[in-house]
């Protein structure tokens, strides 16, 4: 809300309409902060946040053991909210399982499969050695 500012966006609106501007002299450099930028408080607080939460959670990996193996691909895929498509999950998972010695399959009624492309369900059937069964019930659902 500085006049600086305000200043500005009459200019844009006045360029936005057609009309050549000039942008003064004094409106060509940003004025000096007497106070710190949000991004910089942002970035300051989430530092923060970093070091706190690092130092209150145990130095672990993701799982230790193969029940904590278990419990984390099972939260990941039947959790709504991903950070990457269903098939990236899917592989994350596997890995994990494969590391841990555990048998995916238990976890294949969490996968969304209408999300996977016919390409990904034959690679994920050949990665499982599915038998027809469980190959129908992927195509099925």
């Amino acid at each position: 809300m500085s006049t600086q500012c305000q200043e500005l966006n009459a200019l844009h609106s006045l360029a936005v309409d057609g009309n050549r501007i000039k942008i003064p002299p004094r409106l060509q450099e940003p004025p000096e902060a007497t106070q710190p930028y949000i991004i910089d408080e942002l970035a300051k607080a989430a530092a923060e946040f970093a070091k706190e939460f690092l130092a209150s959670v145990p130095a672990r990996s993701l799982a230790d053991d193969p029940q904590d193996a278990r419990e984390t691909i099972s939260l990941l895929l039947s959790s709504d909210q991903h950070a990457f498509p269903e098939w990236q999950l899917v592989q994350k998972c596997m890995a994990l399982a494969w590391k841990y010695r555990l048998d995916f399959r238990q976890f294949l009624p969490q996968i969304d499969f209408g999300s996977l492309t016919s390409e990904q369900k034959h690679v994920l059937a050949g990665a499982l050695f599915m038998d027809p069964n469980e190959y129908a019930r992927m195509w099925n659902r």
